[in-house]
């Protein structure tokens, strides 16, 4: 078929098609000029995006110092627990190690499958998010229970007890599972309990959980770079944390990466992207998770991206588990904490 002058339908097609394709690489060009290597000098200060200068953390700011370090024991550490009788769980794959508080190797034993968390009860049990699902051991390792908290689905992320409670976060599911501790779940957290429009963003493999002393989970909301206070009959208490680049915030697309409570009702988190380990003060309505200080940055803890997971005990000591350097390390306050009066304990 041609038109009024003789010019095919087929021929003005290739043309347009071929104006198209020039189009888009036009685009693809500038693009990559824009937005590749090349690019990024041309972008204006704005768009800057200056880790170096985020690594850097002024030594006042700095309130803990390592004390000790010893070995984490397996290959690939990746998750660590205290318990309340000072014992130190630190586990790789599916290899767990139990240290004396001295940091002392006095037990190991295998999980099921590898493990991504683990949580020590005051029953001296140990809890352990292992593959797809949750196992029960007693202290020498002994598996006592187990239960899967969403079949094939389910992923657990972080695990946490607390008297009666055990609370899986499960990046499979996109949920918070409560459970007793035979494994029967008693509450579901996915933005549907009791109304609740809190669903949780999850845009990476971080999702973590920890109780607090005063029995509310602490529940980090990764996408949204804050933390939430729930009920473990599922009520949002409150709310804290901001996406900032300042020392206050939390950096990235999904931070804390960790938590963990100190005695007193601090909060402890650890984040990823620039390497950093902080404590909050009590972090209620009144509290509002104020940063205290600075437990150790990129200038301790190495320019890896990765986060660390952390721990602490009874005596106000925190942990951490370094998986580049394969160690523990312990931190010490260089001088006692000053609470805000009304602090949330």
């Amino acid at each position: 078929m041609t038109g009024r002058r003789g010019v095919s339908i087929k021929a003005v097609l290739t043309a347009l098609l071929a104006a198209g394709a020039l189009a888009a690489l036009v685009v693809v060009v500038v693009r990559s000029d824009l937005f590749g290597e090349r690019g990024r000098e041309k972008l204006g200060p704005e768009f800057q995006y200056d880790l170096d200068s985020l690594r850097r953390i002024d030594p006042a700011r700095i309130g803990w110092r390592q004390t000790a370090s010893f070995p984490a024991g397996v290959a690939s550490p990746a998750a660590l627990a205290v318990g309340a009788d000072g014992r130190i769980y630190v586990a790789g794959g599916d290899e767990v190690r139990v240290f004396s508080p001295a940091g002392l190797q006095e037990s190991a034993f295998r999980a099921g499958a590898a493990v991504a968390a683990l949580a020590a009860g005051d029953d001296g049990r140990i809890y352990l998010a292992a593959g797809r699902r949750v196992e029960v051991r007693d202290g020498a390792g002994v598996l006592l229970t187990a239960w899967s908290p969403g079949g094939e689905t389910s992923l657990p992320k972080s695990i946490a007890v607390h008297g009666e409670s055990v609370a899986v976060a499960d990046l499979g599911l996109r949920a918070v599972l409560v459970f007793d501790r035979q494994g029967a779940l008693q509450t579901r957290l996915d933005g549907t309990t009791r109304g609740e429009t809190s669903p949780w963003l999850l845009p990476g493999p971080c999702f973590a959980l920890t109780f607090g002393r005063d029995g509310l989970l602490r529940i980090v909301n990764p996408g949204q770079l804050r933390i939430e206070a729930w009920t473990t009959d599922g009520h949002r208490e409150f709310v804290w944390g901001r996406a900032a680049t300042d020392l206050d915030g939390f950096l990235g697309c999904c931070n804390p990466v960790y938590l963990a409570v100190l005695d007193d009702g601090r909060i402890v988190t650890s984040e990823k992207g620039v390497r950093r380990i902080k404590v909050y003060r009590p972090d209620g309505p009144r509290g509002a998770g104020k940063l205290e200080s600075v437990v150790a940055g990129p200038a301790q803890l190495g320019n890896e991206d990765t986060a660390l997971p952390v721990a602490a005990d009874a005596q106000g000591r925190i942990y951490a588990l370094d998986p580049t350097a394969g160690r523990v390390r312990v931190f010490e306050s260089i001088a006692p904490a000053s609470l805000p009066a009304g602090g949330r304990p």
